[in-house]
């Protein structure tokens, strides 16, 4: 069973972040290279993060429900 918190605030913080961290990424991959463009493939293995859309969709093969503000109404049928 998965409970997952305002799934539109955990959308937005979460592509906040994965966007940082990929961005961080991208950034010490070019410092590896000297300044360069980074390689392709990278240096570095790629990021290890799944994007939070395609996460919260991997979360539909398991039974669970959405926890929401109580005056929110966006017709999720598990909230």
């Amino acid at each position: 069973m998965i409970a997952v918190d305002e799934r539109r605030h955990c959308l937005a913080h979460g592509q906040q972040w994965f966007d940082h961290a990929s961005d961080h990424h991208r950034e010490i991959c070019r410092d590896l290279a000297g300044g360069a463009e980074p390689a392709d493939p990278p240096l570095l293995p790629g990021v290890l993060h799944h994007p939070p859309r395609e996460a919260l969709a991997g979360l539909e093969a398991f039974a669970g429900f959405d926890l929401a503000e109580l005056l929110e109404r966006d017709g999720a049928a598990n909230s």
